[in-house]
């Protein structure tokens, strides 16, 4: 991940980027841009968790800014609070945050940044990769393989989240009108399927 040279948070928090960098004690850290795919998973975290937002008070949000500690600032791909945050900014840690990997990760960077996720205090750290077709939870010391993806006291569980098979990353190219494209919320046999109607 680049970075630039140093900058005072408060320039960092008032200031209007393009795209929005993460920030590490004076140093900005760009992002990786994510592709079709990527926002297409993020799409789904955002729908499926709609459902629950106003039955169990869960609020779901992507990319949002938050604070980990004093000179530290992320955007997450994914956040799923109890309630809503009290600040724009929160320094509280929601119950789950979702990161969807970009070929530009490294594993070292990603497994850095979920350790900051634990030592935060989120309960429920979940990565998805497109290329692999892979969910893993972060358990504070490694990423482990899992079938789904469980908020257990809501009874909330995505199985076989974030699956995409590599047709769908074709899709661009079929797509003459993005009217065509139709996000079904729904898990055919445990898929997140993007359909082209017609």
């Amino acid at each position: 991940m680049a970075t630039q040279a140093l900058m005072p948070v408060e320039e960092y928090l008032r200031k209007h980027f393009e795209r929005e960098p993460e920030y590490r004690d004076g140093m900005l850290e760009e992002r990786p841009l994510p592709d079709f795919i990527h926002s297409l998973l993020q799409a789904f975290f955002i729908e499926f968790f709609l459902q629950w937002t106003r039955s169990d008070r869960l609020t779901v949000v992507s990319e949002l800014r938050v604070q980990l500690r004093s000179g530290r600032y992320v955007l997450p791909d994914i956040c799923i609070f109890e309630g809503a945050p009290t600040d724009n900014l929160p320094d509280s840690p929601p119950l789950a945050v979702v990161e969807v990997l970009s070929p530009d990760d490294t594993h070292a960077e990603l497994i850095a940044k979920l350790g900051e996720y634990h030592q935060w205090g989120v309960p429920s750290i979940w990565v998805v990769d497109p290329d692999s077709r892979t969910r893993q939870v972060f358990d504070g010391g490694r990423l482990q393989p899992t079938d789904a993806f469980a908020l257990v006291a809501y009874g909330i569980g995505i199985p076989q989240a974030g699956s995409i098979s590599q047709s769908e990353r074709e899709l661009p190219e079929k797509l003459a009108d993005l009217d065509e494209l139709d996000l079904e919320g729904q898990r055919l046999a445990g898929q997140f399927v993007v359909k082209v109607q017609g």
